[in-house]
């Protein structure tokens, strides 16, 4: 029921090989209502066969921003050693003996789910999306690289596991190179194939354009964050700044903030009684194009390694140009005066980009860059770079790359 970004891109891909002629069916889990959730229950999405089931834990995945450390500890105890999740698992697998399993993120549904696929023989990949295999928190902060999380004695341990749990994965994708390259310096995936594979865009939903703006109908810069209110997201360095921009007289910035998540309270406090910081909280999917249709750019402030955050790619899809953040997996996405602006995770790194941004010329003359031969550094080319940029990972694509691996070792 959750649609963050490795959600999304599930649903991408199973929709995209369906459309493709394949079987397809997707093991997922729903919140605790009664003993009836233990159990999977089964519906159809857009014609795809859904099994979820509330793997036996204390809190469900979704909920564990609302405990505390010691909590969150015993939860991943459970998760590491879920027997539940193992069972119910099989049993699907013993029904719908499919020829291929590919995994995501299996923290939630409970890590024994992957031992069960290999206990049935039957193919596996799977696709990394964080660091949660070594860090379980699955964040990695930006000046913290070595954190009590990293110091804490039992996490070698945790990480050797996860190395055990996946060593029988056949191919490995990861949609960025930087990802890919934290695990393999770790010690992961040794004897799978392991492919650097951007994920999917569903251009079927996205892939209108949005004309640009002119300054003759809007003269205000609207600026869009989405995504989670938490601390790690950059959100409260992101609202400050802004702040600070408009107390020093930048009326013509706008803030959109669309999300929810544990700082959703003192981010309204922090934006009080500034009208032009518009807090939206939770926003469902099927809506987000409406928040695109009125921005300018979208702001992803992260103070955490992202691998590769879908919201930029759907960004782009409406031709909103992306000031993000130059860490992790992004600078792989986003190239600066092409289809968007790297900065660094600080705060005048920060305020620069906005500024930069906020005052860029439309209609400035056009330049080139020679490597690439794409038109930089004009709000025309940010926007029209970046719908290139999605065009060439659009699901249709995506399967066309994949179709070749999901042969059989013996016939590929």
């Amino acid at each position: 029921n959750s649609r963050g970004g490795t959600e999304v891109v599930v649903q991408n891909i199973a929709q995209g090989l369906k459309s493709a002629g394949h079987e397809v069916f997707v093991i997922t889990t729903c919140p605790w209502e009664n003993g009836k959730s233990l159990k999977p229950q089964v519906r159809e999405h857009d014609g795809v066969k859904i099994y979820e089931f509330y793997p036996f834990n204390i809190y469900h995945y979704a909920q564990g921003h609302r405990h505390n450390i010691l909590v969150r500890a015993i939860w991943h105890f459970f998760d590491l050693f879920n027997l539940h999740s193992f069972f119910v698992v099989k049993s699907i697998l013993d029904k719908e003996k499919p020829d291929l399993v590919w995994t995501h993120n299996v923290m939630g549904v409970g890590i024994p789910a992957v031992e069960a696929v290999k206990f049935l023989g039957i193919r596996h990949f799977h696709t990394v999306h964080d660091v949660q295999l070594s860090l379980p928190s699955g964040l990695m902060i930006y000046g913290e690289e070595n954190n009590a999380e990293a110091r804490f004695f039992l996490r070698p341990v945790y990480e050797r596991v996860m190395q055990d749990v996946f060593s029988g994965a056949e191919k490995i994708f990861s949609p960025s190179k930087w990802l890919l390259n934290f695990y393999v310096d770790r010690g992961f995936f040794a004897g799978s194939k392991r492919v650097v594979l951007p994920n999917p865009v569903d251009l079927g939903t996205l892939g209108v354009q949005q004309t640009c703006r002119t300054p003759a109908v809007q003269q205000s810069v609207r600026f869009l964050y989405l995504g989670q209110i938490e601390e790690h997201k950059g959100i409260k360095m992101l609202v400050k700044i802004f702040r600070h921009l408009l107390n020093e007289g930048r009326d013509n910035l706008e803030l959109t903030l669309a999300g929810d998540g544990a700082l959703l309270e003192a981010i309204k406090v922090l934006a009080f009684d500034e009208e032009r910081i518009k807090i939206l909280g939770s926003i469902p999917h099927d809506k987000i194009g409406e928040l695109f249709a009125v921005a300018d750019y979208l702001i992803v402030p992260s103070l955490c390694y992202e691998n590769s955050p879908t919201v930029i790619f759907e960004s782009l899809a409406h031709g909103v140009p992306v000031l993000a953040v130059n860490l992790g997996g992004i600078p792989e996405i986003i190239h600066d005066d092409e289809n968007g602006y790297l900065f660094n995770p600080d705060d005048n790194s920060l305020k620069d980009v906005i500024l930069r941004a906020a005052t860029l010329d439309p209609f400035d003359k056009l330049r080139v860059n020679p490597e690439s031969g794409r038109g930089v550094d004009n709000y025309q080319n940010l926007c029209q770079n970046g719908y290139i940029t999605v065009h060439e990972l659009s699901t249709g694509a995506y399967i066309q790359k994949i179709s070749s691996f999901l042969k059989t070792p013996e016939s590929s």
